[in-house]
């Protein structure tokens, strides 16, 4: 899994954006996007390959962390997510 994005913490108002790219174990690929806003963090489905080409993804997404630093300038987090998919 890869993802890129940034988060701001201004006035004591979390924002941010990411863009997360999975590969299960068959080999297909998806593309998410998380977006965080009122202390809300929502993902939607941008893109996909084998059985998750078209796929209609959207959910809420409930962090877990943080979780202690293992190296200097990383983070760790663990998130719990319900929503709903389609799958063509």
């Amino acid at each position: 899994m890869a993802s890129m994005g940034m988060n701001a913490s201004l006035g004591g108002k979390i924002s941010g954006t990411a863009v997360c790219e999975a590969t299960d174990g068959d080999g297909n690929t998806r593309l998410s996007y998380f977006s965080i806003a009122d202390g809300k963090v929502t993902r939607e489905s941008v893109a996909g390959t084998g059985k998750y080409d078209g796929a209609v993804i959207s959910a809420t997404v409930q962090p877990l962390g943080p979780f202690p630093v293992i190296k200097e300038g990383t983070f760790q987090d663990c998130n719990h997510q319900t929503g709903t998919y389609k799958l063509k």
